[in-house]
Formats: structure tokens, sequence, C-alpha cells
């Protein structure tokens, strides 16, 4: 093979030269990192603010769903309203006043339903003081609520409905408290009493205890029952792949979770023989029928749409209980209806026997990561009292376990940029066989152990972390207006400010893609200092491309929670220290200041010299086994022609 003619060495800065695989396979790995950021802006971030802008809420009607359950429980259709804004059947009576420290609301005495409901330390806003409140009647825009009864299959016998009025019974407290429950009582006039004790612990937990007393002079099969009861359920900016919002349950060793749309689509989602959990979930709150656990029950989703208003229902129902003449069954209920705290749901599991209640929280396919990365910034936070410095001692504790891959990265990126002039004297040896020299350049990789593609794997390994702290800061409820430092005051949300009114001394408000804030703005430019520590790349086109990264990057960035803003700042930060180290070490110029280009271009001479070593090296081996294999067939010819022949015959 002959020689290429060019034999001067071109520095590093000449033009139309790229820096060898370890350039190409760093851009591949920007390239789809820009992809995922950059689709998840578009498909994602961008329409979850417009539906923010544009969300309008929908006229209300009210009516209960009905829905045909069979012979034996045909009676839950009858729970039915029946009512509008304009005409109201149901009769009107007193309520029973929710106080704790967590809630606060009524329990309407007409049908015995939770349905004014109030969570006490969240509120709608960070500038307001109204709280956020979680169920309604059917009175308001958006009823939401819970109805808990008996069932039978005789239709000559009065069971309590959506219209029975309760009483209180005798000694009975007349406000709910967690250390007072309320008992009332309702005698269907044919011997059967109804007696029902509710109990409210200092969370969110509704505990539903019934006692029917048979006095009717025959044995009766009744079925116990609780139903949440959900009507043109408001628009949510968040319903979105990233995030389920709606029927949700755990049932059988497997999580439920249809959309609104599907249960629309089916009409009813049926789960026989069922022990679990099932209701409605939103981003941060949760409405869920716990029933006693290990007895066999029916449960299942439902949907009717009567004048033009959509009702969602979720019930489980109870298998029969048989009450013989003279004699009293009772049947417990729990209904959980509050904030999606990690703590007190996974203490609601224990304490109720019930699995996986902390699934309400959608921590998503990196489940894995998601609920451990939790688990580590909520311990963090006590000790710090600052969930924004939280997240900056947790990305310390991921650096330090990437150290070592982190650390091997940076060597071998620096060692590319080393031995750059020893590929680019290959390429012009070998050039024209492209077999050859891939060869070359693999025989070239091992001898100077290097990994071309051990450079990618830190930012690879950064996209799950990154998307898991995604999800722990958009569906923790801990996270819900959790403040930083100065203008940051929800970490959860992106920064407020914008950098197109300098950040609020001009007069004006932004649209929303132009909201650059002060936090984004730092975070580009510590990924423009990280960029000065390497040398320009020698491709134009690359070169302009690695230019607008920071820029791009910060830009789809700045429609992400600012939570995870500071995670990638001070992720950065961290890694312009550790390779900042790692270069000065290996003695590799710093820089693009005339000085570092000066060493830079030194170095690459120096290399310069080793390559041609390493080629005339490579060629005389190469030269050596060819005059060795030539002198072996001569060899083998010579014996051929000397050896007798044999005798004739």
């Amino acid at each position: 093979m002959k020689k290429n003619s060019q034999n001067q060495f071109k520095p590093a800065n000449a033009p139309h030269e790229t820096d060898g695989l370890g350039g190409k396979n760093l851009l591949i790995a920007i390239f789809f990192s820009l992809c995922i950021l950059g689709g998840f802006h578009v498909f994602y971030e961008q329409p979850r603010l417009e539906r923010l802008e544009a969300n309008k809420a929908r006229m209300a009607q009210t009516e209960q769903v009905d829905i045909e359950r069979g012979e034996e429980n045909k009676a839950l259709s009858d729970l039915a309203d029946l009512e509008t804004k304009k005409t109201r059947t149901r009769p009107v009576s007193g309520r029973i006043e929710i106080d704790t420290k967590t809630l606060k609301g009524s329990v309407d005495l007409t049908g015995a339903r939770i349905d004014q409901l109030f969570l006490e330390d969240y509120k709608i806003s960070i500038d307001s003081d109204q709280d956020v409140q979680l169920l309604a009647s059917s009175e308001e825009k958006y009823p939401y609520y819970a109805e808990f009864g008996w069932l039978t299959g005789n239709s000559n016998i009065k069971m309590p409905n959506a219209n029975t009025i309760w009483s209180f019974a005798k000694n009975s407290p007349k406000k709910l408290t967690p250390n007072k429950p309320v008992t009332l009582q309702w005698n269907n006039g044919q011997g059967l009493l109804f007696t029902r004790e509710i109990t409210l612990d200092e969370h969110y937990l509704f505990t539903i205890n019934d006692t029917v007393e048979n006095n009717t002079g025959e044995n009766l099969a009744l079925y116990p029952f609780g139903l949440i009861s959900r009507h043109n359920v408001e628009e949510s900016a968040n319903s979105l792949f990233i995030l389920h919002e709606g029927p949700i349950g755990y049932m059988d060793g497997d999580l439920e979770e249809p959309d609104y749309d599907d249960l629309e689509e089916d009409g009813e989602i049926k789960v026989k023989d069922t022990d679990g959990w099932i209701g409605f979930t939103d981003k941060y709150w949760l409405t869920a029928l716990i029933p006693t656990p290990n007895s066999p029950k029916d449960a299942r989703f439902s949907f009717v749409n009567k004048n033009g208003v959509d009702q969602y229902q979720a019930d489980i129902r109870s298998t029969v209980l048989m009450v013989e003449n003279g004699a009293k069954t009772n049947y417990t209920q729990n209904f959980f209806a509050g904030a999606k705290k990690l703590s007190i749901l996974e203490d609601y599991e224990e304490k109720l026997n019930v699995e996986h209640l902390d699934l309400a929280i959608d921590f998503g396919w990196f489940y894995f990561m998601t609920k451990p990365f939790f688990l580590v910034l909520n311990f963090i936070y006590p000790l710090v009292g600052n969930f924004g410095v939280a997240i900056i001692i947790f990305t310390i504790m991921l650096r330090l376990c990437m150290f070592p891959l982190a650390n091997k990265a940076f060597r071998s990126m620096a060692r590319m940029k080393q031995i750059t002039p020893k590929i680019q004297k290959l390429k012009e040896r070998y050039g024209d066989d492209r077999m050859e020299l891939q060869q070359k350049i693999m025989e070239l990789y091992q001898s100077e152990k290097v990994s071309p593609l051990s450079g990618c794997a830190p930012m690879i390994l950064q996209i799950p972390i990154f998307f898991a702290l995604y999800k722990v800061l958009f569906v923790t409820i801990e996270m819900r207006h959790a403040p930083f430092f100065g203008w940051i005051q929800d970490l959860s949300q992106p920064d407020p400010t914008s950098l197109f009114n300098l950040f609020g001394l001009i007069p004006w408000d932004p649209p929303s893609f132009l909201m650059i804030g002060a936090l984004p703005v730092i975070m580009c430019g510590t990924l423009i200092f990280q960029q000065m520590l390497n040398p320009k790349p020698q491709d134009p086109i690359q070169a302009k491309m690695m230019m607008g990264y920071p820029f791009f990057i910060t830009y789809i960035l700045s429609g992400f929670p600012a939570g995870l803003v500071v995670y990638w700042t001070f992720s950065n930060i961290f890694s312009v220290a550790q390779q900042y180290f790692i270069m000065r070490s290996m003695g590799v110029p710093i820089g693009r200041s005339k000085k570092a280009e000066e060493a830079r271009q030194a170095l690459n001479e120096e290399v310069a010299e080793q390559a041609d070593k390493f080629i005339d090296n490579d060629e005389a081996q190469r030269r050596r086994k060819e005059l060795k294999q030539k002198k072996k067939e001569l060899m083998d010819k010579t014996k051929k022609s000397k050896k007798p022949k044999g005798k004739k015959k």
C-alpha cells in the first residue's frame, strides 16, 4: 500500500477536520439528549402552559349516576339525585360539621353524604389564603362526594338512599372531630334499624361502621356498598402522559389506571372478587374506598351522561351478608380523602392492611428510582429546612456515586483529545481503505487503553436521573409551594422571572415562551464555562452546534420546575470542577486563551511525532511479517524440490 503524499502534520485548529470518534459520540449523545428534552418541551411543557392559560370551566348541572347492576343490587341506581340547580327534589336537612387540624367541611344528613371537604394545610396558590376544596356538594359547580349504605334484592324493603334523612343517635356529638365520632340512625318503619358511626382520625381517614338490626320477622340478604361520585370533572392542565389523573385502584395485585376517556368509551370497568382500594386521583389529592380486607367484594368504575352532565363513579359492593330475624350485623368501610403525602399513605397501608396505597402517587416508569430519590430528599429536608438546599446536597451525593464513572469518562475524553493527532495520521496513511483504517484505529485504542464510548456514559446515565427527579418535583405534594431563596418561592414551578423584562425591572409581562428566568440564565453560564474548558471543535459545523448548545438547553429547561434547574446547575458546577482537576493532572491545556492554544499546539506537535513513530513501527512490523511469510514459503518450496523421488518398480 502506498503512503499518502501528505506527510506534514495538520494542527488541531485546521479547518474541515474532526477530532476523532470521541467527538462524534459526544455529539450523538448530545443530539439524543436534545431530542428528548426538545420533544418533552414541545409535546408536554408547552401544551401544559397553553392549557393553563386557556383552561375554561365547563358549566355544571348535577345528577347522580344511574347504572344498572343486576337484580340483587338494582337499588344502587335508586341513589340518584334527580336534581338540578333550578329544581331540588332532595329534602333539606342539617349538616354535621367536620373540624380537625387538617380538614374542614361537613356531612349532609340527607343521605349521610360526605360532600364538603377543605384541606386546611394547602392553599390554592402561593398568594391566596383560600383552602383547597376537595369534595363538593351537588349544589356546587363540580359535585364530588362519597356515599355508603346497604342494598337488598327485595324491592318491598325500604333501604337508605340519597334522599334518606338521618338523625343523630342519643348522646351523639353534633360535630365530627378526631376524638368524638358521630352516630346516626334511621328506621325504615318495616322493622329495620340502621345505625352508622362515622369516625375521623387526625389526618384524612373516615371510618364508616354500619349496623343493621333486623326485626322484620324474616331473614334478609343485604349487600353493603360504598361509592365515590364525581360530576363534570374540571379539565386539568396536567392530564397528559406524564401524569395520570382520574379513576385509580389497586385490586388483585394490579394497578388499574383507566383514563376518563377510556371510561366514557367503555361505560363500565368491572373487577370481580377484589381486595384492595379504588377511587379517583388528581395530581396532589386522592379519594379512595378502602373496604375491610380479606373479604370477597366486587368493584367497578362506571360512567353515564345525563342531560349533558358527565357522571363518573367508583364503587365497591360486598358479597351478601345474611341477617336473621332478631339479629344484628355490621360492616366497616374506610374512606380516604386528602393529600397524597407518602408518609401518611404508608402509615395507612400498615394500619389498614391494604397494599400499595403509595401507588396513588404517580412515580411513573422510573418508580425504582423516583421513590428512593424522594425518600432521600425528604430525609435531608428536616435537617436543612429547605428543599432547594436538600436538592443541592442530593446532587452532591449523586455526583459522589457517579464519581468513578465520571472520572473514567473525563480521563477517556482527555486521552481522546491527546491521541487525535495519531488518528489524523492514520487517516492520512489509510484513508483510501476504510476497513484497514478502522482496524488501525481500534488497535490504537487498545494500545492507548481508550474507549471512545466511555465519554457518553455519564450523559446517558443523566437522562433517567433527570426524568426521575422531574417526577419527584412534579408529583410529590411535599414539593408543592416549597420555597428556595429569593424569587424562587415554588420549586415545583418554573422560574417566574424573565430575561426579556430584565427580571421585573421593565413593567411588561412577556408571553410564556419568553419566560427565561434568572436561574436558567445562571445555569447557562455554567454550561458556557464548561465549554471553555475544551478547545474549539475542528469542524466548523460542529463548532457552531456546540456554541448554540448552552442556549438551546437553557430555553428548554426554562419551562421546567425550578428545582430541576437547581439540580442541573449544581451538577454542571461539580462536573466542571472534576473535569478541570483531571485535565490539569493529565497535563491537558485548559481553556481557549492564547497561552492555552500555544500549549495545545506544542502538545499536538509532540503527539504528531509519536504518531509518526507509531505508524512507522506499525509499517515495519507489517513488512517484517510479509518478509517472514515469503521466507517460509520459499523454504517450503526448497524442501519439496530436494525431496528424493521413489524408485520405479
